[in-house]
């Protein structure tokens, strides 16, 4: 009788188990929203200025919500979290010895969750950025989620440093 038990609760546990993962996989938002408690904006970056390379943890880095909301940043490295449980236009800015990065993450819904990795390669002479690198949204559904490619240059302007790179524009 407790052999019945046992391999009925395994079958159970073991369909249970392929039914979720399979729900994972498709619809991966139906998780995030209850069962997924860490960052939300997950990114990797890479700075370097005047062919020098900055550890993002040398660079005095901020992130604000909707311009308004500071965000606590975790940082390790290079890697960044942010928990980002708020819809809206995440800002990022790095400062290091006069030179400043900004860099946006549009967040449409709450149970988005993003991937990044950039490189910002930063001159001061040419007063450009240049940016290359990739992001991936997983609520896309994790079959779905693609690396989308991002690059171009952005020009440096102390004065007027209200706009920045945007790394997953809305469209």
């Amino acid at each position: 009788m407790l052999k019945k038990a046992l391999s009925t609760a395994i079958a159970f546990l073991l369909v249970f188990s392929l039914c979720a993962g399979v729900i994972f996989l498709f619809m991966p938002e139906a998780f995030y929203s209850r069962f997924y408690f860490g960052s939300r904006i997950i990114g990797n970056i890479s700075v370097n200025i005047d062919g020098g390379e900055v550890p993002v943890s040398d660079c005095g880095l901020r992130c604000l919500l909707n311009v308004s909301e500071e965000q606590e940043i975790g940082i390790s490295g290079n890697k960044l979290k942010v928990k980002a449980d708020g819809v809206g236009q995440y800002g990022f800015t790095a400062e290091n010895s006069g030179t400043e990065l900004k860099f946006y993450i549009d967040k449409l819904s709450v149970n988005d969750c993003i991937s990044f990795d950039m490189d910002f390669d930063i001159d001061t002479k040419q007063r450009v950025i240049h940016y290359s690198g990739s992001y991936k949204n997983f609520s896309d559904g994790l079959l779905k989620a693609e690396n989308v490619p991002v690059s171009g240059d952005y020009p440096l302007d102390y004065e007027h440093h209200s706009i920045g790179i945007y790394v997953n524009k809305i469209q």
